[in-house]
């Protein structure tokens, strides 16, 4: 009997937080960078790198350098891609995040959000390119059943299940208990985790993060290999997602920006 594995999508955030500008986070969010892109190599898993603007993120060329299928994404922050911004900013900054990646080769089909929510700017998404929305915020640890996700005019919109670590003080070891317990619960559930690992918190405490990190995937990584679980970018989701579900087509969500 041929059972259908779980997914698991990754996620990486790769910006600090405005607190820790100027402090010599910078360099320790560097080590982290390719520090993950090791691991992340000897496990052969490709990964959503997001920020800030991908066409001068001092990341981007080693992720691009990577053998593995990664991808970069933009990461939206309250300042612009919030409701309170506008339509007209968001779609402005949007736009130019994503016409300068592209200049470079840089394709960008992804938006991640941190620490806010979009609003009713999904049509702009939609105008730009965009094909998956990662929420920005969690309210609870869940696990999402993949029919319960919809596509609007090719969009696709995945839940946020659980960010890696929650917080600055995050305990590291029964933190990855929780995640790994997410991800015994998603397959049971034949369902759909999202983890995203936070490069501003993981930063505070780096040598003892990384190995956590490490412990954990390799955990899902053997679920993996045992054929329960699927990981991917989130990319290679809304490809695979997006190409089996029909996008709903019951009336139109695009408007013009202003």
């Amino acid at each position: 009997m041929t059972v259908t594995p779980a997914l698991l999508t990754l996620s990486i955030d790769l910006e600090l937080g405005l607190d820790q500008q100027g402090k010599g986070f910078e360099n320790r969010l560097e080590t982290a960078t390719r520090e993950l892109l090791r691991i992340l190599e000897n496990f052969r898993i490709g990964a959503t790198w997001s920020v800030a603007d991908p066409a001068i993120s001092a990341a981007t060329g080693s992720i691009l350098r990577s053998k593995l299928d990664h991808e970069i994404a933009v990461l939206g922050e309250i300042s612009w891609a919030g409701p309170g911004a506008g339509r007209q900013r968001f779609a402005r900054e949007l736009d130019r995040r994503i016409s300068s990646a592209q200049s470079r080769g840089i394709p960008v089909t992804t938006l991640t959000l941190r620490n806010t929510e979009i609003g009713g700017n999904l049509d702009l998404l939609v105008q730009s390119g965009i094909r998956v929305l990662r929420r920005g915020r969690i309210p609870t640890l869940t696990v999402a059943v993949p029919p319960k996700e919809l596509s609007y005019q090719g969009l696709l919109e995945t839940p946020l299940s659980i960010q890696i670590p929650t917080t600055k003080r995050w305990d590291w070891t029964s933190g990855c208990r929780k995640a790994q317990q997410l991800v015994e619960d998603a397959i049971r559930q034949t369902g759909h985790l999202h983890a995203v690992i936070d490069g501003a918190s993981l930063v505070t405490r780096l040598e003892r993060s990384l190995q956590s990190i490490s412990k954990l995937l390799a955990f899902c990584v053997t679920r993996q290999d045992e054929q329960q679980l699927h990981i991917m970018s989130m990319r290679e989701y809304g490809d695979r997602f997006l190409a089996a579900t029909p996008a709903i087509r019951s009336h139109s969500i695009l408007r013009p920006a202003a």
